[in-house]
């Protein structure tokens, strides 16, 4: 299971020292392979793109408040579907029964 951290510090600061730990371990990749097999120089580069394509998902704020917008605006659509719906249905249906 992913369990998420909190870090106390920034984000911008965060990904500043992963990019800096990932790119040390790119620097001296031979004594990482050596202390363990797993620090290849592919898995170092997926490590550092991993932490570059992080740093460039948009703020958690600004997500949140995309998806709030969305939602309203699907809400807005479904009431003027439902209006339309309703009104080209009763205009179809005799009003007494044959």
């Amino acid at each position: 299971m992913n369990e998420i951290k909190n870090y106390n510090c920034t984000k911008e600061l965060l990904y500043t020292i992963s990019r800096g730990c990932w790119n040390s371990c790119n620097d001296y990749q031979t004594d990482f392979a050596a202390f363990k097999a797993l620090y290849t120089p592919e898995y170092i580069a997926s490590a550092i793109q991993a932490v570059n394509d992080a740093r460039a998902l948009p703020d958690s704020r600004q997500a949140v408040a995309d998806r709030r917008a969305a939602r309203v605006a699907l809400a807005d659509a479904a009431y003027d579907v439902k209006l339309k719906w309703q009104t080209h249905c009763w205009r179809k249906r005799p009003l007494v029964p044959n």
